[in-house]
């Protein structure tokens, strides 16, 4: 398999992580929506306004995703078409610039958890309650979706240093 065969696999699979976000986004949305028109407890009607404003950055996220995404597939090919060995390092490069952010996600998400849970549990009020629980699912959203883009990262840059090994100049010397 060509190398860019991996990174164009890479890309695809980050373009199917944009229409999964976009898909919870949207469903957030519709949730917040729904519980708007039909909700008649006090939680119920605290949760639109927190549920939409998640689901649109959500919503956001996801569609930016699958258009730059998109634009990338191409963009691989004929990068690699133009300079392999430049594709590879360019590669290399563009992956480790990115995948200090999962170490966010990782801090990130525990802290909003930490943050819903005292919300919660420290008063009794709708709205800081809608908000906390909105805060869990944003922060299970990032776990998700950050974990299965942090694992395809993880693989892709295995591909990346084997493509980097194997086109590096024997260390022996000559016979």
């Amino acid at each position: 398999m060509a190398f860019v065969e991996h990174s164009v696999a890479w890309a695809r699979g980050e373009l199917l992580d944009g229409v999964v976000m976009g898909a919870v986004g949207a469903a957030l949305v519709v949730g917040g929506l729904l519980c708007w028109k039909l909700g008649d407890m006090q939680l119920t009607r605290a949760l639109p306004v927190p549920l939409v404003l998640a689901g649109l950055v959500f919503f956001a996220g996801g569609v930016s995703a699958y258009v730059s995404n998109t634009a990338r597939v191409e963009q691989f090919q004929a990068d690699h078409r133009a300079d392999p060995d430049a594709f590879v390092r360019a590669e290399k490069a563009r992956v480790e610039g990115f995948a200090s952010l999962y170490v966010g996600t990782q801090i990130a998400a525990p802290i909003l958890f930490a943050i819903a849970s005292i919300l919660f549990w420290s008063t009794t009020a709708p709205l800081p309650r809608a908000v906390a629980i909105v805060l869990c699912l944003v922060g299970i959203g990032a776990f998700v979706i950050d974990g299965y883009s942090k694992e395809r990262a993880d693989i892709y840059y295995e591909r990346i240093t084997a493509e980097m090994g194997a086109g590096a100049p024997s260390e022996e010397p000559a016979p």
